[in-house]
């Protein structure tokens, strides 16, 4: 027997693992002794004894008597005591076949606790389940993203990813519920090198498109005289180079960068 731990999260029951219930020593002995008392195990056993203790009580009566007869003198003592020692050797003989026994009774006996143990009441979210359901139970494998039901169900877990989905060409981010499926949305450590762009972009996007107007234009002013200078230092490095168009290329790239700018605040 096994015991199924679990705890309930939006009506599901979702194994956290599994245990070993604890047996009612009390009341399992309790139950098997009747059973145990029957088995041929203990029957053999208790033949060996019962024939230990007639010739136990047989060799005491002569061990009485031969006493009493050397008591009085009369040598016949010595051959009663030549049968108290013949009963002690059968004796030591029966106890000897007793130990080959002990195995195949205790073999008996927790064979018995197994079949017909009782155990306690497991703690609360701790159901005790049978060998068959454990080993269906274990052979299922979930993987990354899912849970396994305490009926055998698979469902799945996205609670703690982080998921895109595009729709109408917009990137949103997702969350999933306990057996959710994840759908059409893209796990973030799955994104293309693309798609992360454009989601960074579309941040972007949205963060300026919620700047007032007056900060919005502040901003722009920031980037414009970044770009300038930055183009001051390509036409400065290309000159050094030796290049008689330095400052054309330096303004071409200028323009280029202030259309892509001007399209970022527009």
């Amino acid at each position: 027997m096994k015991t199924m731990i679990i705890e309930k999260i939006n009506g599901y029951e979702i194994i956290k693992g599994f245990s070993t219930p604890v047996i009612n020593p009390v009341e399992t002995e309790r139950k098997i002794i009747p059973l145990l008392n029957n088995s041929e195990e203990t029957k053999v056993i208790q033949q060996k004894i019962k024939e230990i203790s007639e010739k136990q009580k047989n060799a005491l009566i002569i061990l009485k008597e031969a006493v009493k007869l050397k008591a009085r003198g009369d040598q016949k003592y010595k051959e009663k005591e030549r049968e108290w020692q013949n009963y002690n050797n059968e004796i030591g003989k029966l106890q000897k076949e007793i130990l080959p026994l002990k195995k195949p009774f205790q073999e008996k006996r927790n064979q018995l606790i197994k079949d017909n143990a009782i155990y306690f009441q497991p703690k609360v979210g701790e159901n005790i389940i049978d060998e068959s359901t454990y080993n269906s139970l274990i052979e299922k494998n979930p993987g990354q993203y899912g849970k396994l039901c305490s009926d055998g169900t698979i469902i799945s877990d996205y609670r703690n990813e982080i998921c895109y989905l595009k729709i109408d060409n917009r990137w949103s981010k997702v969350s999933f519920q306990l057996g959710e499926d994840i759908g059409n949305a893209i796990l973030q450590k799955d994104l293309t090198p693309e798609q992360k762009q454009e989601i960074e972009d579309q941040a972007e996007s949205e963060r300026i498109s919620a700047l007032s107007a007056s900060n919005r234009l502040k901003e722009k002013q920031v980037m414009i005289n970044s770009l300038a200078y930055q183009a001051n230092g390509k036409r400065g490095k290309l000159e050094i180079q030796g290049d008689k168009n330095a400052l054309s290329k330096a303004k071409t790239w200028y323009n280029e960068q202030m259309v892509i700018i001007d399209e970022k605040y527009t």
